[in-house]
C-alpha cells in the first residue's frame, strides 16, 4: 500500500514536534535556592527567594539569563542592584514587603515585565519609571507613603490590575478614565474625598474597592461600569447612592458598611444579579422596599442599624441564605419569614425579641439562630428549641 505525504504536512509535522521538544526541555521548576538554580542557569525560569533575609540583591542572579519571574519578598532589602537589570527575560518581579524608598533609573531596562508588586514598603512617591514598563499588566503598590497619583499613570495602557490601597493619596487623576483595560482597581484606605466622573470610562472594571476613605458621595458615571461585578465602599461617608447604580447589571457584591446611608435610590431594584448585600452600621430604620424586589439576593447584612421590624415582603427573597440583623432594635418578626425555605444562618442577636412566628419551624434548613441578649423567656426559648430539634445538619441556637 504506498502513502503520499504532501510536503506541506510533514513541515507542519516536524514544527509541531520541536515546539512540544522545546516546553519539554523548559524548567519549570520553582527554585528556592540560588545556588541550585546556577547548576541548571539556562533552563531556570523561577526563582523564590523570599523570606531569607536578604540585605542585598546576590550579584550571581544576573547568570539566570532565561529567568521570568523573580519573588524577592519578605526580606530587608534597601536598593535594586545593577544585577537585576541584566534579567532581560523577566516578566514578574516581586519586591514586597522589603524597605525600597525608591527604583533605581536602570531598572526600565526591563521592558518585558508585566507584574511589578512593590506592596508594603517605603515609597514615599509614585516611581516614574514605572511609567516605562509598557507592556506591565499588574501594579501592585499598596501599602506605602505615596500622596500623588501622576495624570502618565494613563500611559500604562495595558493595566488589568492597579492596587493603591494604604497609601495617602487626596485625589485622583482624570487620566484614570483612560486605562481601558483595567477590570481591578483598589483605592481603598487613603484620603480621597471624591472620586473623578472619568472612573466611568473605565469600561473593563470588574472589581473596585474605595474602603477607608472620606467619600460623602460616588460619582453618577459610576453607572456606566456594566461589568462591574463587585463593588466595596466600606467606612466612607456617604449618605447617598447615585441613581444611576441601578445600570450595574452584572454586580453581584456590594459592600456599604459603616457609612451614613438611610435610604436607596429607587432604581437599587434593578440589580437583578445581587447576590450579596452589605449594608451594617448605616442609618436605616427600615428595609427600603427596593431590596425586596432583589429576588436574587442570598446574603443580607443590616446589622446595627435602627430596625424596629422586618416587612412581610421580606418573604420575596426566596434564595435567602443568610440575614444578620443583629443590634437593632427589632421587636416583632413577620410570620412570612418561615417561607423562606432555604435560610440556613439568621442572626438576631441584641434585638428586643421576645417570641418568634410560630411559622419559622418550617425552616429545615436552618442550621444556626442566634438570639443573644433578646427577652426571650425559658418558655419561649424551649418552645423554639424544639422546632428545630429534627433539623439536618443540627440547628445551632444561642440565646
Amino acid at each position: 500500500m504506498n502513502f503520499k505525504i504532501s510536503k506541506k504536512y510533514l513541515l507542519l509535522s516536524l514544527s509541531i514536534l520541536t515546539l512540544t521538544l522545546t516546553s519539554f526541555s523548559q524548567d519549570y521548576t520553582v527554585y528556592t535556592s540560588l545556588e541550585k538554580a546556577l547548576k541548571n542557569r539556562k533552563n531556570v525560569l523561577y526563582l523564590d527567594l523570599s523570606g531569607q533575609n536578604l540585605t542585598k540583591i546576590p550579584r550571581k542572579i544576573k547568570k539566570l539569563k532565561n529567568l521570568q519571574h523573580l519573588n524577592l519578598t519578605d526580606n530587608k532589602i534597601e536598593k535594586i542592584t545593577k544585577s537585576v537589570y541584566k534579567l532581560k527575560h523577566l516578566t514578574k518581579l516581586d519586591l514586597s514587603s522589603n524597605l525600597l524608598s525608591e527604583l533605581p533609573k536602570k531598572i526600565t531596562k526591563l521592558s518585558k515585565l508585566e507584574v511589578l508588586d512593590l506592596s508594603n514598603n517605603d515609597l514615599q512617591s509614585f516611581p516614574e519609571e514605572i511609567l516605562q514598563f509598557k507592556q506591565l499588566k499588574e501594579l501592585y503598590i499598596n501599602n506605602n507613603k505615596i500622596n500623588i497619583l501622576p495624570s502618565e499613570i494613563s500611559t500604562l495602557n495595558k493595566l488589568n490590575v492597579l492596587d493603591l490601597s494604604s497609601n495617602q493619596l487626596t485625589q485622583i487623576p482624570s487620566s484614570i478614565g483612560t486605562l481601558k483595560e483595567l477590570n481591578q482597581l483598589n483605592l481603598s484606605t487613603n484620603k480621597l474625598s471624591q472620586i473623578p466622573e472619568e472612573i466611568g470610562n473605565t469600561r473593563s472594571l470588574f472589581s473596585l474597592k474605595i474602603n477607608q476613605n472620606l467619600l460623602s458621595s460616588l460619582p453618577s458615571s459610576i453607572g456606566n461600569l456594566e461589568f462591574l461585578n463587585f463593588l466595596e465602599v466600606n467606612e466612607n461617608q456617604l449618605t447617598s447612592l447615585p441613581n444611576s447604580i441601578g445600570n450595574l447589571s452584572n454586580l453581584s457584591e456590594l459592600f456599604l458598611t459603616k457609612n451614613k446611608l438611610s435610604s436607596l435610590p429607587e432604581s437599587f431594584s434593578k440589580l437583578t444579579k445581587l447576590q450579596t448585600l452589605g449594608l451594617e452600621d448605616n442609618k436605616f430604620i427600615t428595609i427600603p422596599s427596593q431590596v425586596y424586589l432583589v429576588g436574587s439576593l442570598v446574603y443580607l447584612d443590616f446589622s446595627y442599624n435602627l430596625l424596629k421590624s422586618i416587612s412581610p415582603e421580606i418573604s420575596k427573597l426566596q434564595k435567602l441564605n443568610t440575614i444578620d440583623f443583629r443590634g437593632n432594635e427589632i421587636s416583632y418578626l413577620p410570620k412570612e419569614i418561615g417561607k423562606i425555605r432555604f435560610l440556613t444562618k439568621i442572626w438576631l442577636g441584641d434585638n428586643q425579641l421576645s417570641s418568634l412566628p410560630s411559622e419559622m419551624k418550617e425552616l429545615s434548613w436552618l442550621s444556626i439562630l442566634s438570639l443573644y441578649n433578646n427577652n426571650f423567656d425559658e418558655k419561649n426559648q424551649s418552645i423554639i428549641k424544639t422546632w428545630f430539634k429534627d433539623n439536618d445538619p443540627k440547628c445551632t441556637i444561642t440565646f
